[in-house]
This record gives C-alpha cells, sequence and structure tokens, in this order.
C-alpha cells in the first residue's frame, strides 16, 4: 500500500517548519523593557517589552520566515473562502500577530519579558492554526480522490488500476475540464494515427460511463468506484497567485486545488507522470502519484 501524505498534513508540516525557525530566531534574540524618560516631558504609551535591534543572522532567519509564512499562508487563505465572516476576521488578525512576530515593527502587546515565556506566547499562536487545520480536515479522512492529467488517463484509462495505490478500498476518480479539452483536441490535431486512436479509446470509453448515469453527480465502476466529471473550469481569481490560467498543466492544478477546497475531509491526490506538473504539485504542497500500469 502506497504511503502518502495529505494536501492538510504537507500545510501541518510547514507549519511546524514556521515554528522551528521562529524558536531558532527566539534563542538568538533579546529582549528589552521599554522605559519612559523621566526627564523627558512627552509621555510614550508602548508595549512593555520590545526585541533589541538583532543581527545579520537574525535577520537572514527572519527574511526565510517570512517568506515561508507568506507562501504557507496563502494555502490557508484558499481553503478558508468559504468560512463565516468572523471566523475570516479572526484568521486575520492571527495572521497580523505572527507577522508582527516575524518583523518585529512594534505593537506586540503580548511580548513578555524574557525568552522561555515568549516562546510559549508564540507557540499559542501557532497551536490555534494547528486547532484551525483539524477544524477544517475534522477526524480520520480517508476519502481518496484521483485527478489523473490527460497523458494519465490516455496511458491508463482502465481506472480500477487505481486499486495499485491503496488496495481495494472505495476511492473516486475525477475528469477536469481541462483533461477532456485536450482529450478533444489531440484527437483531431496528434500526428500518430496509432495515438489518436488511443485518445479516441478514451473518450469512446468517457462517453459509456455517462451512458451510466449523471457524470457530474458521479457513476459507480466496479462497485466501489466512483467516476466523477467536473464541468466548470478552475477560478483563477481564487487559488495560488503563481498558476498561470493560461497554462493547461496550473489550470489542473488549480482544479485539483478547488476539489480539496470543497471537499476538505478529503484526500485529493493528482496522477502524472509529467515532471513539471509534479514539480508545480510539489511547489503547491499537494500530493501526486505516478501513472499506475494498466
Amino acid at each position: 500500500m502506497v504511503q502518502i501524505k495529505s494536501y492538510l498534513s504537507h500545510l501541518v508540516m510547514r507549519l511546524n517548519v514556521i515554528e522551528e525557525k521562529m524558536m531558532a530566531l527566539l534563542d538568538l534574540s533579546t529582549i528589552k523593557e521599554f522605559r519612559n524618560d523621566p526627564n523627558s516631558m512627552f509621555y510614550s504609551v508602548s508595549p512593555h517589552y520590545y526585541f533589541a535591534d538583532g543581527d545579520e543572522s537574525q535577520t537572514r532567519i527572519q527574511a526565510e520566515l517570512a517568506e515561508i509564512f507568506a507562501e504557507w499562508v496563502e494555502h490557508i487563505h484558499l481553503l478558508t473562502q468559504n468560512l463565516p465572516s468572523n471566523k475570516k476576521r479572526e484568521i486575520k488578525q492571527l495572521e497580523g500577530s505572527v507577522v508582527k512576530w516575524i518583523d518585529r515593527t512594534g505593537g506586540l502587546w503580548e511580548l513578555p519579558a524574557n525568552i522561555d515565556d515568549a516562546k510559549k506566547v508564540f507557540s499559542t499562536e501557532i497551536k490555534s492554526y494547528r486547532e484551525l487545520l483539524s477544524l477544517l480536515v475534522g477526524e480520520n479522512p480517508e476519502d481518496y480522490v484521483f485527478v489523473p492529467d490527460t497523458n494519465a488517463l490516455i496511458e491508463t484509462p482502465d481506472i480500477t488500476a487505481y486499486r495499485h495505490y491503496f488496495g481495494d478500498i472505495p476511492y473516486s476518480v475525477v475528469i477536469t475540464p481541462t483533461v477532456t479539452s485536450e482529450l478533444d483536441r489531440l484527437k483531431v490535431v496528434h500526428r500518430d494515427d496509432k495515438f489518436r486512436d488511443k485518445v479516441n479509446a478514451v473518450i469512446k470509453r468517457i462517453k459509456g460511463w455517462r451512458g451510466q448515469g449523471s457524470l457530474s453527480q458521479g457513476v459507480t465502476v466496479d462497485k466501489i468506484i466512483t467516476l466523477k466529471s467536473v464541468a466548470n473550469e478552475p477560478d483563477f481569481d481564487n487559488t495560488l497567485s503563481w498558476l498561470d490560467k493560461n497554462n493547461d498543466d496550473d489550470k489542473l492544478l488549480a482544479s485539483a486545488l478547488e476539489l480539496q477546497r470543497k471537499n476538505l475531509g478529503s484526500i485529493i491526490i493528482l496522477v502524472t507522470s509529467d515532471i513539471n506538473l509534479q514539480n508545480k504539485a510539489e511547489l503547491a504542497n499537494f500530493p501526486y502519484l505516478e501513472t499506475p500500469d494498466s
């Protein structure tokens, strides 16, 4: 049985990295107490404690933390789009607090007098994120959903072959509009007759499945396997910022991310042997598997 980490599990791992780097930064830091000048006619209202200016090693860790957290929090924005507005405000406040810990630009009213206590306070912030991820995913997700790219579907049109990954358990396979569009294009423009025959065979198979019921609702294949087809193109206004709507690989990955957002309790997995798509999936912390043998 293949071992694979879900999208949400990858985000938890990245959150652990953020916490570890902050602990390393705090180990190099010094906290000072703010005191007003008793001889001054001005009185400043500021947090009781603040971080002393850091050296180059601290600045380097801060820069790494800022980049990792900005990339990570983009995924949180993606996953929480459908939450109530009051919950979104809480998440936004939490994000702002973590940014203050990284940037140290002031306003850290919760900063305690010593580093050990500062570590505890920051760990509490991270705990809130962990609780959010647990709330989103629920307990023990076991609903596997495979999203094949076009070549995976052409090379292995028999979706029962996906049993190779996890054995005899129920799973779903989702065909995206990017794949159906590419199949329609390849059956006409590809120069190789044998390849066009394979593409047409896949299209015929999909139409055969459609004859069994509504693909948008899902049809049952071989008792425990469900096949679905998604008609809507992915929403590029609500996906990862670096994905390009004019790139087929990016469109497929955006569709997979959208499926994950709409099915938080499921483990969505790309199926592809395309090294470029695999690289993009890895950058997006999204799980993928090689195309199984026919």
